[in-house]
């Protein structure tokens, strides 16, 4: 397992059948944590952890559509000061597209 993990006790795990990747919940929220404005459109990982849904309202892992995750991962290049985890991320979630598996997340610890 891949972990990009500060001194924070709450991670966001993302799973194929074979790989792991988890990313320290600090991190999400410095990158997809926004702050409500009317009328915004959000989609994938920020629209989930803004509205504590997906794998943030589960107790076990979800699937997600990896799809929407990508594309908005993608919005955030060059937007970012973790572009190295982003990159990460981006990188796991196209080796899952291109090796067609679905992905699970889970939020872990607090």
């Amino acid at each position: 397992m891949k972990h990009l993990r500060k001194d924070h006790s709450s991670q966001l795990i993302f799973m194929t059948a074979d790989q792991r990747l988890a990313i320290d919940e600090n991190i999400i929220e410095e990158i997809f944590g926004r702050d409500e404005v009317e009328n915004q459109t959000w989609i994938g990982l920020t629209e989930d952890y803004n509205d504590l849904d997906g794998p943030f309202d589960a107790i076990n892992p979800v699937f997600i559509n990896s799809e929407t995750y990508l594309k908005d991962f993608c919005f955030y290049r060059g937007k970012s000061s973790h572009q190295d985890v982003l990159e990460k991320m981006i990188a796991f979630f196209e080796e899952a597209k291109a090796h067609h598996q679905k992905i699970q997340a889970l939020e872990i610890g607090e």
